[in-house]
């Protein structure tokens, strides 16, 4: 009984725990677009970045992490937000790391709950 308690107590705090790992990447994300769009630079320089427009696939990246953070539990999302955020990784934010963090927080809850 012990042992129940403690995997439906680690699946519900890790759950809750991607989920706010998730909306604040996706908003760090956000925030670091609008701050190098005005000429702030907050992201780390970046190969991949400066290639493919980095401000605007930033922009999105977290729009995308935010709008589905709601759906985290579910696999599918929890493994594409997880691919998001290791996409933010590569541009060199912060954001990105913590919605690759919750989407691998996600993935261990979910796998918790079918074990």
């Amino acid at each position: 009984m012990a042992s129940w308690f403690a995997k439906g107590l680690a699946r519900g705090f890790l759950g809750k725990i991607s989920y706010i790992l998730v909306i604040v990447g996706g908003i760090v994300m956000v925030i670091a677009a609008i701050a190098g769009f005005i000429g702030m630079g907050v992201m780390a320089p970046s190969a991949l970045g400066s290639f493919f427009g980095g401000f605007v696939i930033q922009m999105i990246l977290g729009a995308v992490a935010f709008y589905f953070a709601r759906r985290v539990h579910e696999l599918l999302w929890a493994v594409v937000l997880s691919i998001v955020g290791f996409i933010g990784i590569s541009m060199g934010n912060l954001g990105g790391v913590l919605v690759a963090l919750g989407g691998i927080a996600s993935l261990i809850a979910i796998f918790l709950k079918r074990v």
